[in-house]
């Protein structure tokens, strides 16, 4: 759950503290005919606090939460970077770290204890940091490259898996061990293998869609039994998959690693330009995952049919909301709020049924 994209390498060591308004809210109002409360702002006794970018700083994305009431941004000071965490609690920001070179990309580790900054100064390197929350700096590596995909180890946030992209498109995967200092580079055919517990990376076949499971430490392959694959997901030791079922219809499957299925539903198909495409989800645990499901087949940069909110607990599927909006989904800790909007900018409470903007430009 972890990613993006550029190769070759090296090692390194570092660290870092700002503030945001306050602004009540109405109380939202239930559409009779959704069942969904409209975008209002926050109700005036929440006690919780909008974020009102500076004009005078230039805001760059949405990351992810980093608790409950807290949520990671990126935004631009002059020729600076920084990263914040904005609490809702108090109104307040301050500073995780700052950087000279343009932040390509942040990730929040599911333990929320680091987080993982990707710059670049050019089109044919890039550096990757992991640092810890009062910003002092715990692995640096820098990778020549024209693309960087990353996938973070949920588990141990010491293993990092990168993918470098070279001009040709050929790629070289390196798996960075924290623990030992290390770097090491691993043969497989998939550029895109994700994590199954803190050893092992699963592989999708392309051919026949077979999902296969690499050892890091024996350097073995061992077969895992599935098949029929167009995408999948990780999150410690469990998996999402889906599969095709005829028509415009596919199946989601959550398992365990051995096989035991947690839950699986089927929905419509969405496709982008790479073909079909897995839709917008969350990992809450390894137990629980939160997706957001259209509810008509079509093409994703086309679509105008509503998107509904599942949940996957265990053995449970709920239906949380119908007719969200568009765009990517982060959900907090608990899984009790998600982001949602293409910036990330509004929260739907799952437990109110209520949709409100937390972030004003």
């Amino acid at each position: 759950m972890i990613k993006k994209i550029i190769p070759l390498l090296l090692l390194g060591i570092l660290l870092s503290g700002c503030t945001a308004t306050e602004e009540k809210r109405p109380a939202d109002q239930l559409d009779t005919e959704t069942g969904v409360v409209n975008q209002a702002d926050e109700p005036a006794d929440s006690g919780l606090h909008k974020l009102q970018v500076d004009p005078g700083h230039h805001f760059q994305y949405v990351v992810d939460w980093l608790s409950e009431t807290e949520i990671v941004y990126v935004e631009q000071e002059e020729d600076t970077y920084a990263v914040k965490r904005f609490d809702r609690l108090t109104g307040k920001s301050n500073l995780i770290d700052r950087e000279d070179s343009f932040i390509n990309d942040v990730l929040v580790h599911p333990s929320k204890q680091s987080i993982l900054i990707q710059t670049s100064d050019d089109s044919d390197s890039a550096t990757v940091k992991i640092i810890s929350m009062d910003g002092t700096e715990l692995h640096k590596l820098t990778i020549d490259s024209k693309e960087l995909s990353i996938e973070w180890n949920d588990v141990d946030e010491n293993r990092v898996l990168l993918t470098a992209f070279h001009e040709d498109w050929s790629f070289d995967l390196f798996y960075y061990d924290g623990n030992e200092q290390e770097m090491s580079r691993i043969l497989l055919e998939d550029p895109f293998p994700k994590w199954l517990g803190t050893e092992k990376l699963l592989t999708l076949q392309q051919d026949d869609g077979t999902l296969q499971a690499y050892d890091i430490e024996t350097k073995e392959t061992d077969a895992t039994g599935i098949s029929g694959v167009v995408q999948f997901d990780t999150y410690d030791d469990s998996l999402l998959t889906m599969k095709p079922t005829g028509g415009d219809s596919v199946r989601l499957d959550v398992l365990r690693v051995d096989g035991q299925l947690i839950g699986s539903l089927d929905m419509p198909s969405i496709s982008s330009f790479s073909g079909i495409t897995m839709p917008d989800f969350d990992w809450i645990s390894k137990n629980e995952l939160i997706v957001k499901l259209p509810t008509a087949a079509g093409k994703l940069d086309e679509m105008t049919e509503p998107f509904h909110l599942m949940r996957f607990k265990e053995d449970a599927i709920d239906n949380l909301m119908e007719d969200v909006p568009e765009g990517p989904l982060h959900c907090s800790p608990s899984g009790q709020e998600c982001m949602i909007g293409y910036e990330g900018e509004s929260v739907i409470d799952l437990g109110k049924r209520e949709l409100y903007k937390w972030l004003e430009q």
